[in-house]
C-alpha cells in the first residue's frame, strides 16, 4: 500500500508542479497558504484567515482544510478553501511562496516525498509559524537551527525576549505582534464584566488520540486531580 501511496503522490507532484508553472503565467498577485492541524480551523490560523478574507478580500490567501472536517464547515462560509491532499492542494502549494501556519504542518501535502524533497532544498517556500501557545520552555525542536523559520510569531513580551535570546534566530526573524485568537477574543468582550479562564490540556489524561480508548480516558480524566481542581474552582463560593 506505501508503494501506491508514493505512486500516486510522484504523479500528484508532476501533475500539480506541471499545472502550477502554466497558470503562474496568469497569476500576478502572491498566494499565500495559510493552515492549522489538516483537520483544524479554530486557532491562529483561522483567524488571521478570517480576519483577512473580511477586512483584505482581494489578497490571495487560501484556507487548507480537509473537506470532511467540522474545521471545513466553518471556514467554508470565508472562501478560497482548499482540500487538504487533493491535487488542488498540490497545485497551490506549488504556486505559493508563503506557507503560514499555527502547527508544524505548513501547508505540506500528505506526501513522504514532498517532505523529503523539501528538507533537501528543492521547494523552498517563506515559513511562518503563528504558534498556537506562548512558548515558555527551552524546546529544542523549535529553535533556528532546527526549523529555520522565517518568521517566528510571539504572543507576549517577555516570550519575544526569550525566544530571540535562547532559540538562535536573526533579529528580524522573531515578531512580536499578538496571536490573532486573543484580538477575536477582545472584539467579543464587549465591555460585560467576564472572568476569562484558559485551561491548557496536558496529554497524559488522553483523548487526544483516535486510536484511544475515549470511555477509559474519560474515568481516568474525572479521577484526575487536574479535573477535581479545575471544577473545585468553577463551582466555589467564593468564584460566585
Amino acid at each position: 500500500m506505501r508503494v501506491v501511496k508514493h505512486f500516486v503522490d510522484l504523479n500528484k507532484i508532476i501533475l500539480g508542479y506541471s499545472c502550477a508553472k502554466v497558470i503562474k503565467y496568469f497569476v500576478k498577485n502572491e498566494i499565500y497558504l495559510i493552515s492549522e492541524r489538516e483537520n483544524e480551523a479554530e486557532d491562529n490560523g483561522y483567524h488571521l484567515y478570517k480576519y483577512i478574507r473580511e477586512n483584505y478580500p482581494k489578497e490571495k490567501a487560501y484556507y487548507l482544510v480537509n473537506k470532511n472536517s467540522k474545521g471545513y464547515k466553518r471556514v467554508k462560509e470565508l472562501g478560497n478553501i482548499i482540500d487538504y491532499d487533493s491535487l488542488k492542494h498540490y497545485i497551490y502549494y506549488f504556486l505559493s511562496k508563503k506557507h503560514i501556519s499555527a502547527f508544524q504542518f505548513f501547508g505540506v501535502p500528505n506526501s513522504a516525498l514532498i517532505w523529503f524533497l523539501e528538507s533537501k532544498g528543492f521547494f523552498k517556500k517563506q515559513r511562518i509559524f503563528l504558534q498556537h501557545g506562548i512558548t515558555k520552555e527551552n524546546i529544542s525542536a523549535l529553535k533556528y537551527e532546527n526549523k529555520k523559520y522565517d518568521l517566528f510569531i510571539c504572543g507576549g513580551k517577555p516570550e519575544h525576549n526569550y525566544i530571540k535570546e535562547y532559540f538562535g534566530y536573526p533579529e528580524q526573524s522573531v515578531i512580536y505582534t499578538g496571536f490573532s485568537r486573543y484580538d477575536e477574543l477582545h472584539n467579543r468582550k464587549k465591555n460585560k464584566k467576564q472572568i476569562l479562564l484558559m485551561p491548557t490540556w496536558r496529554q497524559w489524561l488522553g483523548m487526544t488520540n483516535m486510536g484511544n480508548d475515549k470511555n477509559q480516558d474519560y474515568k481516568n480524566l474525572i479521577k484526575s486531580d487536574y479535573y477535581k481542581s479545575y471544577m473545585s474552582f468553577i463551582n466555589s463560593n467564593e468564584l460566585n
